[in-house]
């Protein structure tokens, strides 16, 4: 059940930043809060790294989720 408070938590945080303009990534390609949400929850054998991309004045403008594989595999 934890699990699932921890999803809807991402979820919120990732709709306020789409909203507020700051592009979102995974594995590259641009994708929607929920996409995202959804594969850091499921994925068991690695994880994802958050990669802020910013512009020349440091403001970030995307966020890209990039999957770490495990070392333990």
């Amino acid at each position: 059940m934890r699990w699932i408070k921890k999803e809807e938590q991402l979820l919120v945080e990732l709709k306020q930043y789409k909203e507020s303009g700051i592009g979102l990534l995974l594995d590259g390609q641009p994708s929607s809060p929920k996409k995202i949400a959804k594969a850091c929850q499921v994925n068991e054998t690695s994880t994802y790294m958050r990669d802020y991309i910013s512009d020349d004045s440091d403001e970030v403008h995307a966020i890209a989720f990039v999957r770490v594989k495990s070392m333990d595999r």
